[in-house]
């Protein structure tokens, strides 16, 4: 698959994941915000996001078979420096600049998307060429 087929799904993986995990976030800070706090509910919503998007991404968009573990925990290292980028972003945003979370959390999910998918091919599923294909 060309980098730009894979480029491709991973927008559309990312889409859907984006609508997901914002989904999960917005129903889970109007349900629990006022108790927990956005940081607790941004984490909470990130758990349950990041499995969803572990299976989405090896399946549909890097194909890759074998080290299923080592895949989820380098997917989780590239979505967990995401996230800790993301959530350094939503506080500034929320508490330095005061600006609402939802709104927030909508201008720096995009960036986050990019970023991870360079992580993602670059580290999650990279994989050394297979010489008997060459």
């Amino acid at each position: 698959m060309t980098t730009q087929e894979q480029g491709l799904r991973y927008l559309v993986v990312g889409g859907f994941n984006f609508f997901f995990g914002f989904g999960v976030f917005v129903a889970l800070q109007l349900a629990f915000g006022d108790v927990l706090g956005y940081v607790v509910v941004f984490c909470l919503a990130w758990l349950i996001n990041v499995t969803e998007a572990f299976i989405l991404n090896r399946l549909f968009v890097f194909k890759v078979r074998g080290h299923v573990l080592r895949d989820f925990l380098r997917f989780c290292l590239v979505q967990a420096s995401g996230a800790v980028l993301n959530l350094v972003g939503l506080v500034i945003a929320v508490d330095g600049f005061g600006m609402e979370v939802l709104v927030a959390q909508i201008f720096l999910f995009p960036t986050v998307v990019v970023l991870t998918f360079l992580g993602h091919k670059l580290f999650s599923f990279h994989r050394q060429p297979d010489p008997a294909h060459d």
